[in-house]
């Protein structure tokens, strides 16, 4: 039998990649072998790759195609692949870092999701968490939070968000490092940071363009948290990602990073925080027999868990009277406000996911005992 080419292995690759709805592709020297493992639904699966093909030839191959130096083996390189395959474009970050038995290559599938939902309610929220959203999204001006770890799908609901609101009549800009997603109808600014142009350089800039609406990637220094506010204050409408975990905290973590918590409270609309959960296979999980539905994993893709805070005048109130943290927890949810743990535990109650996968996710000891 012949010897595979590069480019048969890099397609058996990627449509495999697709097939399983992957989000990243690791490409791993193991000694004088080497494996393929895919993300899918937020952990990784190894993939059986024909060994009639070096490591090496795959690695150059992938390199020229991102435009990368291929003679370059001892220091990282990010760079960028589309490509087209069952007609279907695929947009790849591509990042190379020296290990031990040579170099690892992870991509990260960023741009073959085009199914946007005119609704949150695809992306998990529940009917009175999408009505606090809708409502906050209504507004002309403030400061909309989306918060979680990486990999919890906050840039999904950013995008969500900004399709939503995209109508032709507004200015809607997205400030992105890097760009994930490329969307019609937004105008989106790449970050270069080796060049100088970061987020604060990217924001004051795109103030003097004319938005309404602007998404910022991440707020992660006060200088940008700061110039979004502003924005905010002078009439815009401004979405951002923030890594805290929980929607609360997000006040915390802007107050940390040398915000005033006064002008902070004013501006804020909404904070949302987020987790994904796999879903229970509806054919097999729970019967002790694994189908291939869910290729024999009990789970089948991945639905978001989101706690949903809107900013309301006795929160303000609760802050500027300086309350405790575990009193201001306490008013909310006689306010019916319900944390992320107790809205998994609802997904528990109706079946969509299991009480290990929670445990997985969210880290609670006993989820039972946590809501007692």
């Amino acid at each position: 039998m012949a010897a595979e080419t590069s480019p048969q292995t890099w397609n058996t690759i990627l449509q495999q990649a697709i097939q399983f709805k992957a989000s990243d592709i690791h490409i791993e020297p193991r000694g004088i072998d080497w494996q393929v493992r895919l993300r899918i639904d937020g952990l990784l699966r190894e993939l059986p790759i024909a060994p009639d093909i070096s490591r090496e030839r795959l690695s150059n191959f992938i390199k020229v195609m991102a435009d990368l130096d291929i003679s370059e083996k001892r220091l990282p390189q990010d760079g960028q692949i589309k490509t087209e395959i069952n007609q279907q474009s695929i947009q790849l970050r591509v990042s190379t870092m020296p290990v031990l038995h040579g170099e690892k290559i992870v991509l990260r599938l960023t741009g073959h999701y085009t199914d946007f939902d005119d609704t949150l309610s695809a992306l998990g929220m529940n009917a009175a968490q999408e009505d606090l959203m809708m409502g906050a999204l209504q507004q002309s001006s403030g400061l909309i939070l989306v918060t979680g770890p990486t990999g919890s799908g906050k840039s999904r609901t950013l995008y969500t968000c900004l399709n939503i609101l995209n109508d032709g009549q507004r200015n809607i800009c997205a400030i992105e490092d890097p760009i994930e997603i490329e969307y019609p109808g937004i105008q989106q600014i790449p970050i270069h940071t080796k060049a100088g142009f970061d987020y604060p350089h990217a924001l004051r800039a795109l103030l003097r363009q004319d938005p309404d609406v602007i998404m910022i990637g991440e707020i992660r220094d006060r200088t940008t948290a700061q110039i979004a506010l502003e924005a905010s204050r002078t009439g815009h409408l401004i979405l951002a990602s923030l890594h805290t975990t929980s929607a609360l905290g997000s006040i915390a973590r802007l107050h940390g990073l040398g915000i005033d918590q006064a002008d902070l409270l004013e501006e804020l609309r909404l904070a949302s925080a987020q987790r994904l959960l796999r879903q229970r296979c509806p054919s097999c999980h729970g019967s002790g027999v694994l189908c291939d539905t869910c290729h024999q994993k009990s789970y089948l893709g991945r639905i978001a868990v989101h706690e949903v805070l809107p900013m309301t005048a006795k929160l303000r109130e609760a802050f500027y009277i300086g309350h405790s943290l575990g009193t201001i927890k306490k008013q909310l949810s006689q306010m019916g406000f319900k944390s992320i743990d107790e809205e998994a535990q609802s997904l528990i109650a109706q079946g969509i996911t299991d009480e290990a996968e929670v445990q997985r996710v969210l880290g609670l000891n006993d989820i039972r005992k946590h809501h007692e």
